[in-house]
C-alpha cells in the first residue's frame, strides 16, 4: 500500500514486539521483501520496556541482537535494506532501565557496525573474548581479536577500551597505534576490568565490556563491539567452584600483565581478501600503550555513575 502510494522508504518497527512476534515477522516479511519494489529500513529504539525488560541477554544487547538477527534473515531477500535507531534523546532521558546511556549507545554503535560489515563497507571484523562469569569485585582480563578482511594494509589502528559505567563518553585505555596487513588478524590482550562487588539483581549482575577499534580520520575503519560478563555473588561462587578455580589459575598467569598486541598472522579461512606477508622492513614493534589506568577498570552500578563478528 505504501509503495503504491509513492513512499520511497518504508520504516519497519521492531520494538513493541516480543521474541515470539519477531519470529513470526521473520517468516512473513522475507517473501514480501523479495519483491524488490522498494527500500526498507528496520529499526529499534532505546526503551527498556520495549525489549520486555530483558536481563538475559541484557536489554542493550537484546536491542543489538534484534537488529542483527532480523537483518541477517532479511538482507538476502532484499539488498536494499537499511537499519535505523531512533529517538536518540531516549539515551539520556528515556526508559533506560538499570542500564547506562553508554551501554545503550555502544549497543547502537555495534548494530551499525554490523550493518557496515554486512554491506562490506568496513574492512574490520572484531570479536571480544571474555569470560562469561567471574567472581564479583575481582579484577580480570579479556582480549579482542581484530581481522583486516580487505586487500589493503591498515596502518595506525587503535583499540579504545570504553567505560560503560556512566552516561557520558569516557575511556579506560587506548592501545596502539598498530598495523594490520591485508587478510591478517591480531589479538589485543590483557585488557583489564572488575565488576561491582555489590549484587545488582535488577540487571542480573551483568556488566558490559565495550571496545572501539578505529583508524583516526577514517570513516570506514571503525568498529564497535562488546560482551557482557556475569558477576557471581559469593553465594553463587560457592556453588560454582569450577568457575572460581579456573579464574584463580588464570589470574596467576595474568598477574601484572599490561595490554599487548599479538604479531599479526594470516587468516587462512577468510574469503574475499588476499592475505600477504608484511614487507621485511615492516617489523612489528610492540605497540605503545597510553592512557592506561593505574588500576583495573571498574564497572559500578548506574546509580554511582557521574552525571555526565567473525565469520
Amino acid at each position: 500500500m505504501y509503495v503504491d502510494a509513492g513512499v520511497g522508504v518504508n520504516n519497519i518497527m521492531l520494538y513493541q514486539r516480543d521474541r515470539e512476534q519477531l519470529g513470526e515477522m521473520n517468516v512473513h516479511w522475507p517473501p514480501y521483501l523479495a519483491r524488490g519494489n522498494a527500500m526498507y529500513v528496520l529499526g529499534e529504539m532505546v526503551d527498556y520496556n520495549w525489549v520486555q525488560k530483558s536481563m538475559d541477554p541484557p536489554a542493550p544487547e537484546e536491542l543489538y541482537l534484534r537488529e542483527k538477527e532480523t537483518f541477517e534473515k532479511w538482507f538476502p531477500a532484499n539488498a536494499s535494506l537499511g537499519m535505523y535507531w531512533h529517538d536518540l534523546y531516549r539515551v539520556l532521558y528515556g526508559a533506560k532501565g538499570p542500564y547506562t546511556a553508554m551501554e545503550w549507545a555502544v549497543a547502537g554503535g555495534r548494530s551499525f557496525t554490523f550493518l557496515r560489515q554486512a554491506e562490506n563497507v568496513t574492512p574490520l571484523l572484531t570479536r571480544v573474548e571474555a569470560p562469561k562469569e567471574v567472581p564479583a569485585g575481582v579484577p580480570f582480563t579479556f582480549s579482542v581479536e581484530v581481522l583486516n578482511r580487505s586487500d589493503q594494509d591498515l596502518k595506525g589502528l587503535t583499540l579504545v577500551q570504553l567505560d560503560a559505567s556512566g552516561d557520558a563518553y569516557a575511556e579506560v585505555a587506548r592501545v596502539g597505534p598498530f598495523n594490520l596487513p591485508a587478510g591478517h588478524k591480531t589479538r589485543v590482550m590483557n585488557l583489564s576490568a572488575v565488576t561491582s562487588r555489590e549484587a545488582h539483581p535488577e540487571r542480573d549482575n551483568r556488566w558490559m565490556l565495550p571496545v572501539l577499534v578505529e583508524k583516526r580520520g577514517s570513516r570506514e575503519a571503525r568498529a564497535f563491539d562488546f560482551a557482557y560478563v556475569k558477576a557471581l555473588t559469593p553465594e553463587e561462587a560457592r556453588e560454582r567452584l569450577d568457575v572460581v578455580k579456573e579464574f584463580q589459575e588464570r589470574a596467576k598467569e595474568e598477574a601484572g600483565a599490561t595490554p599487548t598486541v599479538d604479531k599479526p598472522s594470516p587468516d587462512r579461512k577468510m574469503t574475499g581478501a588476499k592475505a600477504k606477508a608484511p614487507a621485511a622492513q615492516e617489523a612489528f614493534e610492540p605497540p605503545t600503550v597510553y592512557s592506561t589506568p593505574s588500576k583495573a577498570a571498574t564497572l559500578p552500578p548506574a546509580s554511582q555513575a557521574p552525571p555526565t563478528h567473525f565469520p
